[in-house]
């Protein structure tokens, strides 16, 4: 599971579009690009991983876990499933004759 680290300035051709830098399991870093299609994946220690680092608005504030602020009201009452009637004896399929 990734978790978002920062914000990037897309690299694709022409573009400059705001990117989310993700950071894997095994401390990879990965980001692309829902404008233009562009992705890039660096592994850890690898000099474009380095580079990704350096140039990335760093987004510290992020907790995926916590609520949105201004979300103060509590979460609605799941509401009950009710269950599946019985099958009756009787099934209608292809391979039923009506015998």
């Amino acid at each position: 599971m990734a978790r978002l680290i920062g914000t990037l300035a897309c690299r694709g051709l022409d573009c400059g579009e705001k990117v989310a830098v993700n950071e894997t399991a095994g401390a990879s870093l990965s980001m692309k690009c829902g404008f233009c299609g562009f992705s890039t994946y660096a592994p850890p220690g690898t000099k474009s991983a380095r580079r990704i680092k350096a140039t990335m608005k760093a987004d510290d504030d992020i907790t995926p876990d916590a609520p949105p602020a201004g979300d103060d009201d509590p979460a609605p009452a799941p509401a009950k499933v009710q269950p599946k009637p019985a099958k009756t004896a009787k099934t209608n399929s292809v391979f039923h004759l009506g015998l």
